[in-house]
């Protein structure tokens, strides 16, 4: 059983130059994204964010699309997509969907 969270989680999508991209999860995408940043030589923005429901467990979420993802993995939360790729994530991330973990995304409002 999934302990209840105090706050919201989200798995998130992050894209740096060349093509690199990380999934991860975070109650606070933005915040992650500064700390990311801090350090690194190339640009980080967010891809996109979305809501892992309350009854589903966002690590099991992350897991299950970093599996999918794996073929691309160049470290850790780390993926070197082209378009081929970048379409898997976006089925992933809509697998994760169809079974209500995930909400819709939020790309529209975080820019």
């Amino acid at each position: 059983m999934v302990k209840k969270r105090v706050h919201k989680m989200f798995v998130y999508v992050m894209e740096s130059d060349g093509g690199f991209y990380k999934v991860g999860i975070s109650n606070s995408p933005k915040t992650r994204k500064k700390e990311l940043q801090t350090g690194n030589p190339c640009d980080i923005e967010i891809y996109d964010y979305y809501e892992v429901l309350p009854h589903f467990s966002s690590k099991d979420v992350e897991s299950r699309i970093h599996k999918r993802l794996d073929a691309y993995r160049v470290g850790g939360e780390w993926f070197k997509m082209g378009f081929e790729s970048a379409t898997e994530l976006l089925f992933a991330i809509s697998a994760e969907q169809q079974t209500g973990a995930l909400g819709r995304s939020n790309r529209k409002r975080h820019k």
